[in-house]
């Protein structure tokens, strides 16, 4: 008893294929979505610590503020 393979139709390569992009696709956003959070997320936390050491130095802390510069 011989198995006989199905024939490879065009149907098969389309569905191999659109499983491939969606693959790559997912792993592009996924990488994307990490590099765009480490590239947005140092400049934020540096903002934040600016508006403290300004909103520090009208307080009249400016001695631990020029500490936190100097680090």
């Amino acid at each position: 008893m011989e198995h006989k393979m199905p024939a490879w139709t065009w149907w098969h390569t389309a569905i191999v294929s659109a499983i491939c992009v969606g693959i790559t696709l997912l792993i592009y956003f996924t990488l994307d979505a990490v590099f765009v959070v480490f590239l947005f997320i140092p400049p934020l936390i540096a903002l934040k610590q600016i508006g403290n050491c300004k909103r520090q130095k009208r307080c009249g802390e400016a001695d631990t503020c020029a500490e936190k510069e100097n680090e």
